[in-house]
């Protein structure tokens, strides 16, 4: 049994990469590359309790010049399965919120594939609009 209350939410540190690239593959079912920790701009907070690591989100600020604002592209994100309807995500994506307010953000965006029911309530719930759209990708490691 574990107390919700002990659940912090942090800042990832460098040591903690290899824990939280095994969280994300398990938990979305991918295989994970290197981790931009390092990557202007880029940050990546955990949710743990205790010293295990539960959680995680990482976002990515863009400047868009011909809006003249800044997004928030979110990526990543991730709780445990065993922790999952328990407030985890919630409290994560609040960090990230009080980020994208200090960081003077003008909106936040993520993607997420349609089998991710459950994740889409939570988006839904915490203001997050819909946006019809088609993302399209190309592999230069190719």
């Amino acid at each position: 049994m574990w107390n919700r209350s002990m659940i912090t939410i942090t800042k990832m540190r460098h040591s903690q990469i290899k824990e939280v690239q095994a969280l994300v593959a398990k938990e979305l079912q991918r295989k994970i590359g290197r981790h931009p920790i390092q990557s202007k701009g880029t940050t990546s907070f955990i949710a743990c309790n205790g010293k295990e690591i539960i959680g995680h989100i990482l976002v990515q600020i863009h400047y868009d010049p011909i809006r003249n604002e800044k997004k928030l592209l979110i990526d990543d994100f991730v709780v445990k399965e065993n922790y999952q309807k328990e407030g985890i995500g919630t409290k994560l994506m609040g960090q990230v919120f009080s980020y994208a307010k200090e960081k003077k953000i003008s909106t936040l965006q993520l993607t997420s594939r349609p089998q991710r029911i459950a994740a889409h309530h939570l988006y839904q719930k915490l203001g997050f609009e819909k946006v019809e759209t088609t993302v399209f990708r190309k592999n230069m490691k190719k």
